[in-house]
Protein backbone atom coordinates (compact mmCIF):
# COMPACT_ATOMS: atom_id res chain seq x y z
CA UNK A 1 0.00 0.00 0.00
CA UNK A 2 2.95 2.49 0.91
CA UNK A 3 3.21 2.45 -3.16
CA UNK A 4 -0.43 3.00 -3.65
CA UNK A 5 -0.11 5.96 -0.78
CA UNK A 6 3.16 6.94 -3.41
CA UNK A 7 1.12 7.34 -6.45
CA UNK A 8 -1.75 8.72 -5.51
CA UNK A 9 0.07 11.33 -3.92
CA UNK A 10 2.09 12.52 -7.04
CA UNK A 11 -1.15 12.33 -9.09
CA UNK A 12 -3.03 15.18 -6.41
CA UNK A 13 0.53 16.74 -6.61
CA UNK A 14 -0.19 17.22 -10.70
CA UNK A 15 -3.94 18.44 -10.21
CA UNK A 16 -2.86 21.07 -8.04
CA UNK A 17 0.36 22.06 -10.05
CA UNK A 18 -2.11 22.54 -12.79
CA UNK A 19 -5.05 24.08 -10.59
CA UNK A 20 -2.57 26.63 -9.64
CA UNK A 21 -1.55 27.18 -12.92
CA UNK A 22 -4.91 28.38 -13.88
CA UNK A 23 -5.93 30.86 -10.74
CA UNK A 24 -5.75 34.15 -12.52
CA UNK A 25 -5.04 33.08 -15.85
CA UNK A 26 -8.33 34.15 -18.13
CA UNK A 27 -10.53 31.68 -19.01
CA UNK A 28 -11.96 31.89 -22.77
CA UNK A 29 -15.03 30.49 -24.27
CA UNK A 30 -18.60 31.62 -24.30
CA UNK A 31 -19.82 31.26 -21.33
CA UNK A 32 -21.32 33.68 -19.07
CA UNK A 33 -22.28 32.58 -15.26
CA UNK A 34 -25.81 33.97 -13.85
CA UNK A 35 -26.04 34.88 -10.01
CA UNK A 36 -25.30 30.92 -9.14
CA UNK A 37 -23.50 29.00 -11.09
CA UNK A 38 -26.52 26.93 -12.47
CA UNK A 39 -27.47 30.37 -14.16
CA UNK A 40 -24.68 29.43 -17.67
CA UNK A 41 -25.56 31.37 -20.59
CA UNK A 42 -23.84 29.62 -23.44
CA UNK A 43 -23.76 27.92 -26.91
CA UNK A 44 -22.94 24.54 -25.27
CA UNK A 45 -24.39 24.38 -21.53
CA UNK A 46 -23.56 21.04 -20.63
CA UNK A 47 -19.54 21.27 -21.26
CA UNK A 48 -19.93 24.98 -19.92
CA UNK A 49 -20.97 23.48 -16.87
CA UNK A 50 -18.37 20.87 -16.62
CA UNK A 51 -15.86 23.43 -16.75
CA UNK A 52 -17.23 26.09 -14.11
CA UNK A 53 -17.50 23.05 -11.53
CA UNK A 54 -13.83 22.19 -12.47
CA UNK A 55 -12.17 25.66 -11.90
CA UNK A 56 -9.41 26.01 -9.96
CA UNK A 57 -10.40 26.67 -6.79
CA UNK A 58 -12.68 23.77 -6.56
CA UNK A 59 -9.89 21.07 -7.37
CA UNK A 60 -7.55 22.30 -5.05
CA UNK A 61 -10.46 21.76 -2.51
CA UNK A 62 -10.64 18.54 -3.75
CA UNK A 63 -7.24 17.70 -3.39
CA UNK A 64 -7.09 18.85 0.00
CA UNK A 65 -10.08 16.71 0.72
CA UNK A 66 -8.02 13.56 -0.47
CA UNK A 67 -4.54 14.37 1.20
CA UNK A 68 -6.34 14.13 4.60
CA UNK A 69 -7.97 11.03 3.64
CA UNK A 70 -4.26 10.02 2.51
CA UNK A 71 -3.00 11.56 6.04
CA UNK A 72 -5.91 9.46 8.15
CA UNK A 73 -4.97 6.18 6.31
CA UNK A 74 -1.14 6.80 7.24
CA UNK A 75 -2.30 7.86 10.73
CA UNK A 76 -4.18 4.49 11.05
CA UNK A 77 -1.73 2.29 9.17
CA UNK A 78 0.13 1.19 12.74
CA UNK A 79 -3.58 1.19 14.51
CA UNK A 80 -4.90 -2.25 15.54
CA UNK A 81 -8.55 -2.34 14.27
CA UNK A 82 -11.08 -5.27 14.10
CA UNK A 83 -11.05 -6.70 10.70
CA UNK A 84 -12.89 -9.97 10.69
CA UNK A 85 -15.96 -8.97 8.95
CA UNK A 86 -14.14 -6.67 6.69
CA UNK A 87 -14.30 -3.88 9.24
CA UNK A 88 -12.49 -0.39 9.35
CA UNK A 89 -8.68 -1.65 8.10
CA UNK A 90 -10.35 -3.62 5.09
CA UNK A 91 -12.73 -0.06 4.59
CA UNK A 92 -9.80 2.69 4.56
CA UNK A 93 -7.90 -0.01 1.70
CA UNK A 94 -10.60 0.07 -0.08
CA UNK A 95 -11.02 3.93 0.09
CA UNK A 96 -7.40 3.80 -0.90
CA UNK A 97 -8.13 2.12 -3.57
CA UNK A 98 -10.69 4.02 -5.00
CA UNK A 99 -8.56 7.06 -4.56
CA UNK A 100 -6.48 5.93 -7.02
CA UNK A 101 -9.41 4.66 -9.58
CA UNK A 102 -9.46 8.26 -11.48
CA UNK A 103 -6.06 8.21 -12.71
CA UNK A 104 -5.74 4.54 -13.80
CA UNK A 105 -5.04 6.02 -17.18
CA UNK A 106 -2.07 7.67 -16.04
CA UNK A 107 1.90 6.13 -16.06
CA UNK A 108 2.70 4.04 -12.96
CA UNK A 109 -0.94 2.50 -12.03
CA UNK A 110 -1.05 -0.69 -11.48
CA UNK A 111 -3.75 -2.90 -12.54
CA UNK A 112 -3.22 -5.02 -9.27
CA UNK A 113 -4.94 -1.47 -7.43
CA UNK A 114 -8.00 -1.73 -8.94
CA UNK A 115 -10.93 -2.42 -7.06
Amino acid sequence: MDDLVTFIRAQLDEDEGLARTAIGEPWSGTVEIGPNEDDLLCNDSGISRHIVRWDPARVLAEVDAKRRVLRLYESSSDAQFPDSDGGYASAIEDVMLLLALPYADRPGYRDEWKP
